[in-house]
C-alpha cells in the first residue's frame, strides 16, 4: 500500500499523458469531490463558494503559463502574424482595403463580447451590422472603440476600471500628427511597421479581447456570489456531472457513432461477468439493478479494484503494460473512472472491518476488555486505510501485522514463549484473505451490505417515482446526444440528487446493519459508515450515467 496526493487525480499518473489532459482530469476530479464529499475538500473556515471561486482563479493562472513548448511558440507566432496582418491592412491609405479588415475585427470582438452584453445591446448590434461608407474608417473606429470601452466600464467589476481607463485615454488623446513632425524611424526600431493610428487601433482591440476574458471570469464569480449555499451546491453538482461525463466520453467514446454506444456496450459486458454463485445468492434482483450486485462482488474480492485509461493512453507506459499482464484484473467500466479512487478506499475499508472482526474472534475476550482491544486494533487499521493506498488491498504492511500481533499478545498476557509464538502465527494466518474464517466473515459482510444497498435502491426508486413534489426530470439530459435512439429506456433506480445530510443518511435502508460476526457496536458503526460511502458512490453513478447503461 502506498500513499497518493488527494488533490490530484490518482489515475492521471498511471500512463504517459499530455500535461493539459492531466490538468483537465485533476480539475474534474476536484469538482467530483466537491460534489460528493465536500467535507473532505473544503478547509476549516471556508465555504463551498470560496472553493469554487478559488477553482476559477486557478484556471485563470493555468492560462497564464509561459509558452515553453513548440506548440505554444507556434501559436504565439501565429497570433502575432494575425495582428501584424491587421496593422498592414489598416496601414493602406485606401478605405476599400481597411473596411473589410475592420469588419472582420468587429466580428471577432462581437464573438468575444457576446457573454457580456445582451444580443439587442447597441454595441452588439453595431459590431454585427454593415459598416457605413466613410473616407476615414480608422478615425471612425476610434469613436466606436471609445463607445465600446464606455459600455464595458459600465458593466465591469471595479477592479477592471483602471485597465479600461488606460485604453480609453490612449484613444482620447490621439491627434493626427503633422506630416512634417512624423519621425523617420531608423532601421531596426522595435515599433511595428505602419502608421501609428493602425497600431493604436489593433493594440486597443487586443486589449479589449484580453479584458473580456477577465470580465467573463468576474461575471461567473459574481453570479456564484449571489447564490445561496444550497444554490451553490446545486451548481457544483451540475457542473461536476457535466464535466465528468464529458471527460469520460471524450476519453473512451469521442470518435464513435452513435456517441455513447461504446460506453453502453462496456457496461453490459461488465454486468454480464457476474458470477453464477453470486447471482444465485440474489435471485430476485431486477436486471437494471444487477450492476449493484456485480459491483459489490468486485469490492468483496482481494484483488485491487481499478478503472484503467483506454489502451491508446497506456501504450506509452511500458510498466503499465507489464503490470496489466502480470496482475489479475478487477477492472470497472469507464462509468466509474472518477468514482474508482473512493471505491478502492471502500474496498480497503471492508478488508479492515473483516480483519478487526477476525481478530476479535481470535482474542476471545468478553466485556470491556474486548471493547478496549477492538478499539486499539481498529485505530491501527483505520490509520492504514486513511493513508489512501493504491496497492492490493489484501497486502497489509509487515509493520502493521507486527503491531496487530502485539495487540493480541498484550491483551492475552501472561504467555510463555511457545504460546506467544503460536499466537503470533495464528494472527498472521488470520490476516490472510485465504483463511477460512476471514473468507466466511468477508462474504457475510459483502452480502449483508449488498442486501442493504438493494433495499435502499428499491426505496429510493419508489420515492423518486412519486409524482407529488417531484422536481427532477424523468430523463437525464446532460452530456452528448446518443444518436437516434429513443430517450426513454430503463433507468438506474436512484433519485437525481445527492442528499448527504445526517438525517437522510440514517433513515430507511441505511438503518444500522447488524451482521453475524460483526455484532460489536464499533463494527456496527463502521459498517454503517462504509454503507453510506457506497450509497454515495452508487447514487452518483446512477445520476451521471443513468441513460448510458442499458
Amino acid at each position: 500500500m502506498a500513499t497518493s496526493n488527494s488533490s490530484e487525480f490518482p489515475y492521471a499518473s498511471s500512463a504517459v499523458l499530455p500535461v493539459e489532459l492531466v490538468d483537465s482530469l485533476t480539475q474534474v476530479y476536484f469538482l467530483h469531490r466537491l460534489a460528493t464529499e465536500p467535507e473532505k475538500v473544503i478547509p476549516p473556515g471556508k465555504t463551498l463558494l470560496s472553493m469554487m471561486i478559488q477553482s476559477q482563479m486557478d484556471s485563470e493562472k493555468a492560462t497564464k503559463k509561459p509558452e515553453t513548448n513548440l506548440a505554444d511558440r507556434v501559436k504565439e507566432v501565429a497570433h502575432q502574424a494575425f495582428w501584424n496582418e491587421a496593422i498592414e491592412s489598416f496601414s493602406s491609405p485606401q478605405p476599400s482595403v481597411q473596411l473589410p479588415r475592420l469588419k472582420q475585427l468587429y466580428g471577432d470582438l462581437a464573438e468575444s463580447l457576446a457573454p457580456l452584453f445582451p444580443p439587442d445591446h447597441k454595441i452588439m448590434q453595431f459590431l454585427q451590422a454593415h459598416l457605413p461608407p466613410t473616407t476615414s474608417p480608422l478615425h471612425y473606429a476610434l469613436e466606436v472603440l471609445k463607445e465600446l470601452l464606455k459600455a464595458l466600464r459600465e458593466r465591469c467589476a471595479p477592479i477592471r476600471d483602471e485597465a479600461i481607463d488606460q485604453l480609453y485615454t490612449k484613444l482620447d488623446e490621439w491627434r493626427d500628427p503633422i506630416p512634417e513632425a512624423i519621425p523617420n524611424h531608423s532601421e531596426g526600431h522595435s515599433e511595428p511597421p505602419g502608421p501609428r493610428l493602425a497600431v493604436l487601433i489593433v493594440d486597443t482591440v487586443k486589449g479589449i479581447v484580453s479584458l473580456a476574458e477577465y470580465m467573463k471570469s468576474d461575471l461567473n464569480t459574481a453570479i456564484l456570489g449571489s447564490m445561496s449555499e444550497q444554490e451553490v451546491k446545486a451548481f457544483v453538482l451540475q457542473q461536476a456531472k457535466v464535466r465528468e461525463r464529458g471527460a469520460v466520453v471524450e476519453l473512451w467514446d469521442a470518435e464513435e457513432s452513435p456517441s455513447g454506444q461504446v460506453l453502453r456496450e462496456k457496461w453490459r459486458s461488465w454486468v454480464a461477468l457476474l458470477s453464477t454463485s453470486t447471482e444465485t445468492s440474489f435471485p430476485q434482483v431486477p436486471p437494471d439493478r444487477q450492476w449493484i450486485v456485480r459491483l459489490m462482488e468486485q469490492l468483496g474480492t482481494p484483488i485491487s479494484i481499478s478503472c484503467n485509461l483506454p489502451n491508446s493512453f497506456a501504450q506509452g507506459s511500458e510498466q503499465s503494460a507489464i503490470n496489466r499482464t502480470q496482475m489479475p484484473s478487477n477492472e470497472l467500466p469507464p462509468h466509474f473512472f472518477f468514482v474508482a479512487p473512493k471505491l478502492h478506499y471502500i474496498q480497503n475499508y471492508l478488508q479492515a472491518v473483516t480483519i478487526a472482526a477476525s481478530l476479535r474472534i481470535l482474542a476471545q475476550l468478553p466485556g470491556p476488555r474486548g471493547h478496549e482491544f477492538l478499539d486499539r486494533v481498529w485505530s491501527l487499521l483505520k490509520m492504514e486505510i486513511d493513508e489512501d493506498v493504491h496497492g492490493p488491498p489484501s497486502e497489509l504492511g509487515s509493520t502493521k501485522i507486527i503491531n496487530l500481533a502485539d495487540e493480541v499478545v498484550r491483551i492475552k498476557m501472561p504467555l510463555d514463549a511457545n504460546q506467544e509464538s503460536q499466537l503470533r502465527e495464528a494472527v498472521e494466518r488470520t490476516l490472510r484473505p485465504q483463511d477460512p474464517v476471514f473468507l466466511l466473515l468477508h462474504r457475510r459482510l459483502t452480502e449483508g451490505l449488498t442486501r442493504q444497498l438493494l433495499e435502499y435502491m428499491a426505496a429510493a426508486g419508489e420515492a423518486s417515482s412519486r409524482p407529488a413534489g417531484r422536481e427532477i426530470p424523468d430523463t437525464m439530459k446532460t452530456g452528448r446526444t446518443i444518436g437516434a435512439r429513443p430517450v426513454k429506456r430503463p433507468k438506474v433506480g436512484f433519485p437525481d440528487h445527492l442528499d448527504l445530510s445526517p438525517r437522510s443518511s440514517t433513515e430507511g435502508a441505511t438503518a444500522p446493519v447488524v451482521i453475524k460476526g460483526f455484532e460489536e457496536p464499533l463494527l456496527v458503526n463502521e459498517i454503517q459508515s462504509v454503507l453510506r460511502e457506497i450509497i454515495v458512490c452508487t447514487t452518483w453513478v446512477g445520476m451521471v450515467w443513468g441513460d448510458l447503461v442499458w
